[in-house]
């Protein structure tokens, strides 16, 4: 199944790749010289793909043994708009900040994830532990690599990982296409960050150390190029930052359906998947299925 995606994204990704290249100097000459010769471009396409999809595929959540493949697992997330970040410290439980995390702004009736995307250049995704913000930007990611996302290049970022690395933002993007596979790619990297062609996907704003400075780096690399898209995840409880051009959304509770969706999909086992369900949806388990809202706690 992963050999079919791989397939699927080198179109994607040879589209992004050409648009970038197309008047970068020497590099659109070299292009133009060596394509007679042999196919350079997809050459670059397949090593990105093979290199940032499998990093995409893989999850791994808590009381897992091993990672597992999120194609074929994933459930579409739902979102609710017009969001009041809430402020304040970090719950001393993960469990009961799971129950608490309940925005108190205005709110509307919960869109698909995708659709959210759709309809803004750059979304701050808040949600409790758990509830599928990681999962959510690892889906847009291999989106984009199949050209899904307005012809957009992805680069996941851990941003903890960043903000400890001590490296300026750019070359951290930069690093993530040769850990990929793709070399020297810092002119190419700056030109699809000024052209809008880059989606970055950030993951974990609370995950930043030093978050004051880490945050005011990241602002300024944002500004900068501001015609780059980029998606936010953040815990909803540790959400404090003003990111000026950002919508700011959160994911919303599984619903019946998405419920069931998510036991059969990550049953191996059909029949105890239906017993699942049955025993989740049944009147008297109320406080066992608002637990089950959330897939962290479910896949326990």
């Amino acid at each position: 199944m992963l050999q079919n995606e791989i397939d699927l994204a080198v179109g994607g990704v040879t589209i992004a790749l050409e648009k970038g290249l197309k008047g970068l100097g020497k590099a659109d000459q070299w292009l133009r010289e060596k394509t007679a010769a042999y196919d350079p471009l997809g050459r670059s396409a397949r090593e990105y793909v093979a290199g940032l999809l499998p990093k995409l595929n893989r999850i791994q959540i808590l009381g897992m043994e091993r990672p597992t493949d999120l194609v074929g697992k994933y459930v579409e997330v739902r979102m609710r708009e017009g969001l009041k970040a809430q402020r304040g410290a970090n719950s001393e439980q993960i469990a009961s900040e799971i129950l608490a995390a309940r925005s108190d702004g205005p709110q509307t009736g919960p869109v698909r994830g995708t659709d959210v995307i759709g309809l803004y250049r750059r979304v701050v995704v808040l949600g409790a532990p758990g509830s599928g913000k990681t999962t959510f930007l690892k889906h847009l990611g291999i989106m984009a690599l199949k050209g899904e996302v307005d012809g957009c290049l992805p680069v996941f970022v851990d941003l903890g990982k960043w903000s400890r690395s001590g490296e300026n933002f750019t070359s951290y993007v930069v690093k993530e296409f040769d850990i990929c596979g793709f070399p020297d790619a810092e002119a190419f990297v700056v030109r699809l960050l000024r052209l809008g062609r880059l989606l970055l996907l950030l993951d974990g704003l609370d995950e930043m150390s030093e978050r004051r400075m880490a945050g005011n780096a990241l602002r300024d690399f944002l500004d900068k190029y501001d015609a780059t898209r980029a998606i936010i995840s953040c815990r909803t409880k540790a959400y404090s930052w003003i990111l000026e051009g950002f919508a700011v959304v959160e994911v919303a509770d599984f619903s019946d359906q998405q419920l069931r969706q998510f036991v059969l999909r990550w049953f191996d086992n059909e029949e105890l998947a239906l017993t699942c369900i049955a025993a989740l949806t049944h009147p008297r388990s109320r406080s066992l299925k608002e637990l089950a809202s959330n897939p962290l706690l479910l896949a326990l």
